[in-house]
């Protein structure tokens, strides 16, 4: 049995390469203390090393979407909006916000918070974030976000107002809750490069060192707006490797380690001490098909026989364990509002798959390039193999390309790569937001499709609760039967922690956030 095994209810939510080695972001602030007799006296630093198996490429929060990184950045760079552990909105820099016409939201912004550099958080400040990520010229990854934003208005020092591309009656949960705010005067003076590897932000910890390859320590930040941090150092290790990674933990040098392997839980488990947080996380696992090149996947009969063809129950319980759950014909799981509970998944039919292959005009089958990460999600490179080993049995002759994270990413946003790529998506906990990376305006889509955009764009601009609920279901069929991915399984999130950490639990959507509610004490 599982030492600890942490399940959190969700709140559905309705309508209502440019990293510098040893870079110094911030001067450390001192730990000498002053004892009443007027000596100095150092006082013990309290320190938390997380061990993760990716390597940020850049400390620049508003470039990037994929969670280890912002696992990382999340505690320099903040957002206007935040969430609990039920996925609720909460206030952060801003403490008030509402939708004051059908396409304008006014947000107030919280009064004395600094950037770590001395500048102050204002409206001005908020306004250049958006602009810069907004740019024609700026290849930001979280482009998908802004692109419900037409315009930022300052209405006084404290006071912002986002004028929105229709009415968009969900602003607050798919924009303001994930978008950085980053300091103008430090970006404009120094560069975007520079700030990438030398991040300055609004949160609880600065800064220290990034040594690449290796580890990125950050400090307490000393000037902090919000509650102080029990912890005065993070330390994140970059250990790619999984077996090496549960060694760091096992040996005491690690007090998390995050997205252990399923072959690697009872190890941890069996070890005193140590325990493993599991759950059912909100991200879901699928193959992506690239159809902006000409290959045989921009056929839908060929992506509907490439799902039949791969074996989802197989992979769970021989490559997974059991720690994942099958999506069943959606990239959605149960939540998201918007979930479809009647909707199945392809079943396993290799016959039906090589009888689509043959009615597209492929019965003798075609070369097929599958590109895969390892180590970004839970037996990635290894699903990757066994999909591939699958599709042999019906002909397709498919190989894989395992590629490092960074370069991973850049094939996948050059549009001309693939055609197939490992993924695993999730968004806010609503289904029109999921849905909507798949839109042919999103930085993300390799599929455009007409039909699929207008269901899309109707799912997130109604307002009308029940409309909006018969609209995803349309969107959600479509999806389904258009096949833009193979659907594969829902993730799990495994993760290995020590008993010394006090109150820590990793949120649904996976994100890691260290507050000051959590504390460390006695030793590894």
């Amino acid at each position: 049995m599982r030492k600890k095994q942490l399940m959190f209810p969700l709140a559905y939510v309705l309508i209502a390469a440019m990293v510098l080695v040893g870079c110094v972001a911030q001067p450390a602030p001192s730990a000498a203390g002053q004892q009443a007799d007027g000596q100095e006296a150092m006082e013990a630093e309290k320190e938390l090393v997380i061990v993760q198996g990716t390597e940020p490429w850049t400390m620049d929060m508003q470039w990037v979407t994929a969670q280890v990184i912002v696992n990382v950045g999340n505690h320099i760079q903040q957002t206007l909006l935040d969430y609990d552990h039920s996925m609720t909105l909460q206030p952060n820099l801003a403490v008030s916000w509402e939708q004051i016409e059908p396409t304008v939201w006014q947000y107030k912004l919280r009064e004395g918070v600094e950037f770590s550099n001395g500048e102050p958080l204002n409206a001005q400040q908020v306004k250049f974030s958006f602009d810069r990520v907004m740019a024609p010229e700026s290849d930001s990854m979280r482009k998908g976000e802004t692109r419900y934003v037409s315009s930022v208005e300052i209405v006084d020092d404290l006071t912002v107002n986002f004028h929105t591309n229709g009415i968009i009656p969900l602003f607050d949960l798919y924009v303001t809750a994930k978008f950085p705010i980053v300091p103008e005067g430090y970006i404009t003076e120094h560069g975007s490069e520079h700030f990438a590897s030398n991040p300055v932000g609004t949160g609880p910890y600065v800064l220290e060192e990034w040594v690449k390859d290796d580890h990125i320590t950050l400090r307490k930040n000393p000037n902090y707006w919000g509650d102080e941090p029990e912890i005065d150092v993070l330390t994140f290790r970059t250990v790619p490797d999984i077996a090496s990674r549960v060694a760091t933990l096992l040996a005491g040098e690690a007090d998390i380690a995050t997205d252990l392997q399923p072959a690697t839980v009872q190890e941890v488990e069996n070890r005193e001490g140590l325990s493993v947080v599991s759950r059912p996380g909100m991200r879901s696992v699928f193959l992506l098909f690239n159809t902006k090149i000409d290959t045989p996947v921009t056929d839908r009969r060929v992506r509907q026989a490439i799902n039949y063809a791969v074996d989802k129950d197989a992979i769970i319980a021989n490559i997974l364990d059991g720690f994942g759950k099958k999506l069943e014909g959606q990239v959605l799981s149960e939540e998201y509002w918007g979930y479809q509970a009647a909707l199945e998944a392809y079943p396993y039919d290799p016959d039906k798959a090589k009888e689509l292959l043959a009615e597209a005009g492929y019965p003798d089958g075609f070369d097929l390039r599958i590109v895969s990460p390892r180590g970004r999600y839970m037996m990635d490179a290894e699903i990757s193999q066994a999909v591939a080993g699958q599709l042999k049995e019906v002909g397709i002759n498919a190989t894989v390309d395992t590629l490092e994270w960074g370069v991973f990413s850049e094939e996948q946003y050059s549009h001309e790569g693939g055609p197939v790529f490992l993924l695993g998506y999730m968004t806010v906990p609503d289904a029109a937001r999921m849905l909507s990376i798949w839109h042919s305006t999103h930085p993300n889509d390799q599929h455009p499709d007409a039909r699929f955009d207008e269901l899309s764009d109707a799912a997130i601009n109604e307002t009308d609760v029940e409309a909006r609920r018969e609209i995803v279901r349309e969107a959600v069929e479509y999806f389904r039967e258009d096949a833009p991915v193979v659907f594969l399984h829902q993730q799990y999130i495994l993760w290995g922690v020590h008993d010394r950490v006090q109150n820590f639990a990793p949120f649904p959507d996976g994100r890691l956030k260290i507050d000051a509610s959590i504390d460390v004490t006695g030793d590894r």
